[in-house]
């Protein structure tokens, strides 16, 4: 039994619990459920279309966040497109089956899925931190699918290495065997320490309510594979795409304390993608969109927007 399939046996009592429970998740005319693929159940909440408006957000949350935290920007951006918010596969209560590996090419086989089960093409997709590697690859495959990305966090492949190294120093979660158990031995003393270090004083404030959400999706069952992301990650090659998204924007929350730690170059991943518009949050951390939704939101618009 390799270090990911170990991981799936450690969660299988959140696995069940989150099985026996209903979705329990509305919002307005939103409706929550559980998408099925080959490699993941995905935990979703989906709005209903917007008048006679076919746009699509698809939103995919920052682990450890979930939906709930959301939720106030699912009902704000209702009213301008369909909202589908999706966790994060192995994160929350969007499990993984057997053979997914956390790599790129598990994720974008799931979302492929994903966005046929729902009939979503032409969509915004917003994505952040070691998600924006799928983002990039499923977005630049699938043009038909994806007319606008939108990360947050998002780097080049060496500089996420240099951070993942830098967030876990004793090296305890990005080595295979012992990174399963202590993620699952500790996995709410690292979301709350997450939350604390995340953000800088100026949206700090904002912590404790974030991580009372994310411990609460756990407690119901839900999941934080944050070690098999990250022994995905630092096996992962730097390499150039060999195709590019329709169009990208990489914003960059500067006071980001997990990165300034390591000394991040926040535009790093223009250097693979530069036409993609790099836009800077000051005094913003881990979660933009989370931080400073008064700027975000009007971004979103305006990619479903453009013609």
């Amino acid at each position: 039994m390799d270090a990911i399939e170990m991981s799936r046996w450690l969660w299988a009592d959140r696995r069940a619990r989150a099985g026996r429970s209903a979705v329990k998740l509305s919002q307005n005319d939103a409706v929550g459920e559980f998408v099925e693929t080959r490699g993941a159940t995905l935990r979703t909440l989906i709005t209903q279309k917007s008048g006679a408006s076919d746009r699509t957000l698809v939103i995919v949350p920052d682990p450890p966040n979930v939906i709930e935290q959301y939720l106030p920007i699912i009902d704000e951006m209702s009213n301008h497109a369909r909202v589908v918010c999706v966790e994060t596969p192995g994160f929350g209560q969007s499990f993984v089956k057997s053979g997914f590996r956390f790599d790129v090419e598990s994720y974008c086989d799931v979302f492929d899925e994903f966005f046929a089960r729902l009939d979503i093409r032409d969509a915004v997709l917003d994505m952040a931190c070691l998600g924006g590697f799928a983002g990039v690859a499923f977005a630049a495959t699938r043009p038909d699918l994806v007319r606008h990305l939108m990360l947050q966090q998002t780097v080049s492949v060496s500089e996420a290495q240099k951070w993942a190294a830098g967030t876990d120093r004793l090296n305890l979660i990005r080595r295979p065997y012992v990174g399963q158990i202590f993620m699952r031995a500790l996995d709410h003393v690292v979301t709350r320490h997450w939350y604390k270090v995340a953000m800088p004083p100026a949206t700090s404030a904002l912590a404790p309510a974030l991580a009372d959400h994310a411990i609460a999706g756990l407690d119901r069952g839900g999941c934080f594979c944050l070690c098999n992301a990250y022994q995905a990650l630092m096996a992962t090659p730097e390499a150039p795409y060999p195709t590019r998204p329709r169009k990208t924007t990489i914003v960059w929350g500067d006071s980001d304390p997990t990165h300034v730690l390591v000394q991040t170059i926040g535009d790093s991943l223009k250097a693979f993608l530069p036409d993609a518009e790099f836009v800077v949050f000051e005094n913003c951390g881990h979660f933009p969109i989370l931080e400073n939704t008064q700027r975000y939101l009007p971004m979103l618009r305006a990619a479903l927007d453009a013609a």
